[in-house]
């Protein structure tokens, strides 16, 4: 891996096994078995690094990801966490070190832009009945439940807020708390590197209640889900488009049902010459602006008094649930059946 000229400082950090302890006790609202994850990956790159970080072993570690992992994110994210808990712990600028593991994760969701969580070929023009043909592609494929509930939700966040796939992936449950009607992504996961409110629709929002129960992992998202589920449909000979397709359909679809264009671009965030036109239109200087002047309660508002009337989910699937003719049943709650 290449340091593409940056100057990268030689200060060599100790770490102890107390530093470890400290920092899996800031997991403390996590699950037990994300807790116990963290610890296994942590511990790998502390005893690869002999409990002494360099600049220079942190390349070598990252290299031996890179190399040796299907996805060396799972050890390479965690590091990452565990320098920058070091350097609020410490009070030390450790940025040149985690810029060198951020830079292998970077290489990793660049490989994964090829994979099904990335757009394949041309700009897809969608319509609200195509997003409902998908969806019912994913539930009347035969696969394991949690994968298809995965799926499902996650092509139900993407097609009403515009999320990115790279963004949707970092998603974890304790990122959003489904008493409010909304949530904050944070700067570290969004692609414009500024933290953005999210709306929650009403079927969305029943989606992850069940998804947050069931699933086994903190992150909500996992590509080998993701890539499951579209292996799965398409070897039935289904259709089943990527997930940025879904990205593409919010901006097209918002236009449709006269969303206004400065909420529909502060929420996908979108880092384009049209953004650039809305701010200087608002006199903002940067998408982080927008936030300061109007409320995440504002925004939300608005975006649910037009898109809430909006059915994510499709009516054949609303209706087969009401009826009992699918094994989710469970999931027919007064959040699935809102929108017509």
């Amino acid at each position: 891996m290449k340091n593409a000229g940056r100057v990268i400082f030689s200060k060599e950090v100790v770490v102890s096994k107390e530093d470890l302890e400290l920092f899996l006790k800031t997991l403390a609202r996590k699950r037990p078995a994300t807790v116990e994850d963290y610890r296994k990956k942590v511990t790998h790159f502390l005893n690869f690094c002999e409990f002494s970080l360099t600049p220079k072993k942190l390349i070598l570690y990252a290299n031996d990801r890179l190399e040796k992992c299907k996805d060396p994110s799972k050890y390479l994210n965690p590091a990452v966490r565990f320098l920058e808990f070091l350097q609020n712990l410490h009070g030390n600028d450790y940025t040149n070190m985690i810029w060198i593991l951020k830079q292998a994760v970077d290489k990793v969701d660049k490989k994964r832009e090829k994979s099904t969580f990335a757009e394949e070929g041309s700009i897809y023009d969608i319509k609200l009945e195509d997003v409902h043909r998908q969806i019912m592609n994913i539930l009347v494929t035969p696969m394991k439940h949690v994968p298809r509930l995965t799926a499902i939700t996650a092509v139900a966040v993407s097609a009403s807020t515009g999320l990115r796939p790279e963004e949707l992936k970092r998603i974890e449950a304790s990122d959003i708390d489904l008493k409010m009607d909304y949530f904050i992504l944070p700067a570290e996961k969004s692609k414009t590197h500024t933290k953005r409110v999210i709306p929650l629709h009403p079927q969305v929002k029943a989606l992850l209640g069940k998804l947050m129960e069931r699933a086994e992992r903190e992150e909500l998202f996992p590509d080998g889900s993701i890539r499951y589920v579209w292996r799965r449909v398409r070897e039935k000979g289904r259709q089943l488009l990527p997930l940025k397709a879904f990205r593409k359909f919010f901006a097209i679809h918002s236009a449709r049902i006269g969303f206004d264009d400065v909420y529909r671009i502060a929420i996908a965030g979108h880092d384009t010459d049209e953004l650039e036109r809305l701010l200087r239109t608002l006199r903002l200087k940067v998408t982080e602006e927008f936030y300061r002047k109007f409320t995440p309660e504002e925004i939300t508002k608005e975006y649910l008094n037009v898109w809430g009337k909006v059915s994510v989910l499709p009516p054949q699937l609303i209706k087969k649930w009401r009826l009992g003719e699918y094994e989710e049943e469970e999931w027919v709650e007064e959040g699935l059946i809102q929108g017509k």
